[in-house]
């Protein structure tokens, strides 16, 4: 599936090329496509994340899935750091994850 023109913000998430992680990512895309690919007309198709494409890249470290999403909007890092880490419990005592 090529991305659409009108999509003009979207993720790379390039996986890990061990099998186990190669695994994991393949199963992750048939349900995606899944989604996809079910009844346009169902309301709730549209609230997952929606895979635009994927492909396989081969280089000295192995071949690695590529899967291009959508981008939702700001990632987790920016929010935290817009509403202060100190506040934050899930990142450990000192507002940085290492405890």
């Amino acid at each position: 599936m090529r991305v659409p023109r009108k999509i003009l913000n979207f993720f790379c998430s390039v996986v890990k090329s061990a099998s186990h992680y190669t695994e994991t990512a393949v199963d992750e895309i048939k349900l995606l496509k899944c989604v996809r690919e079910e009844d346009p007309s169902d309301p709730f198709r549209e609230k997952s994340v929606q895979l635009l494409d994927d492909f396989k890249i081969h280089g000295i470290h192995g071949t690695h899935v590529v899967m291009v999403f959508e981008v939702l909007g700001h990632h987790l890092l920016k929010w935290i750091i817009k509403v202060n880490t100190n506040n934050i419990d899930f990142l450990g005592n000192n507002g940085t994850g290492l405890v």
